[in-house]
Order: structure tokens, then C-alpha cells, then sequence
């Protein structure tokens, strides 16, 4: 018989007693405070709480980002198709403020790329052709001496 159906805890007690970390070094008593017990018994909205702790590791800047992306959703604001909008926290909530977030380092990444001065190259017209190594190969190829250098 599976071990899973062996478990009669409800998944908050297994997630407390498992080897699982939750985000941002919450406990579960910790984690219910801030969201809610259905969050916590969701494996996806604590999958998308870690990939946004990579993001930022700051429990104290993300969640007011994360309460904004809630209300927006209760409100209507932002359309997930098949969201509820009368439950507390959903994964969406989460999968809003990576976005933000990884179009913000996006932005953020283009802006220092452009304040990198570009190396300058030289086209294929401004280069001296008989100076490239190239040129002397060939011309020493017709000649069968390379190019300035003087066959005594």
C-alpha cells in the first residue's frame, strides 16, 4: 500500500514535520499569519513564493507588492481567466509580482547595457588589406614569398 495513503495528517503537518523550507525562512505558523492556511496546503503558490524569493530575498519588500497584486485581483483589475476572486491568496497573486519583478530586471539589465560604451571595430572598408595576416598568406601563396619581406 503507497505510504501517501498511509498519511492521515492534513498537509500543513506534513509540511511542518517534512525536510520542505517554506520562503523566507517562514515557519507555518509564520506563513499562516501572512497568508492562510489554504496557501500554505497549496503546493504551487509555495513553489511561485520560492522562485520569487530568488528574485528577492526580502519578505519586507515583497509583500506589500504581493498584497497590491491580491487587491488588484479582488478588484478586477487584473484578469486571470478562472481566478477567484473571493479567495485570500492565489499563485497568481505570486506569478504577478515575478512578473513585475523580472520585467523591472529586464529593464534594469538594458539600461546598463546601453551605458556600456559599445567596442569600437573598425568595418571591413576602413581596414588596410595588406596589412592583415590573411593578405600576406595570399600574396606569399602567388609570389611564394610572403609580402615585405625581401627575397635575397
Amino acid at each position: 500500500m503507497p505510504q501517501f495513503l498511509l498519511d492521515m495528517r492534513t498537509p500543513a503537518q506534513r509540511l511542518q514535520t517534512s525536510k520542505r523550507r517554506l520562503p523566507f525562512g517562514l515557519d507555518a505558523s509564520e506563513f499562516i499569519q501572512h497568508f492562510d492556511q489554504k496557501s500554505l496546503d497549496s503546493t504551487d503558490f509555495v513553489a511561485r513564493l520560492k522562485k520569487l524569493e530568488k528574485l528577492n530575498s526580502s519578505l519586507q519588500v515583497v509583500f506589500p507588492l504581493l498584497q497590491d497584486a491580491r487587491k488588484d485581483r479582488q478588484r478586477g483589475l487584473v484578469k486571470h481567466p478562472g481566478a477567484s476572486t473571493d479567495r485570500p491568496w492565489l499563485p497568481s497573486d505570486v506569478q504577478s509580482v515575478i512578473d513585475t519583478m523580472n520585467i523591472d530586471d529586464t529593464n534594469n539589465k538594458a539600461a546598463v547595457a546601453q551605458s556600456i560604451p559599445k567596442r569600437k571595430t573598425r568595418t571591413p572598408a576602413q581596414r588596410d588589406p595588406s596589412s592583415s595576416k590573411r593578405a600576406r598568406t595570399d600574396n606569399a601563396h602567388e609570389t611564394g614569398t610572403p609580402s615585405g619581406s625581401n627575397p635575397e
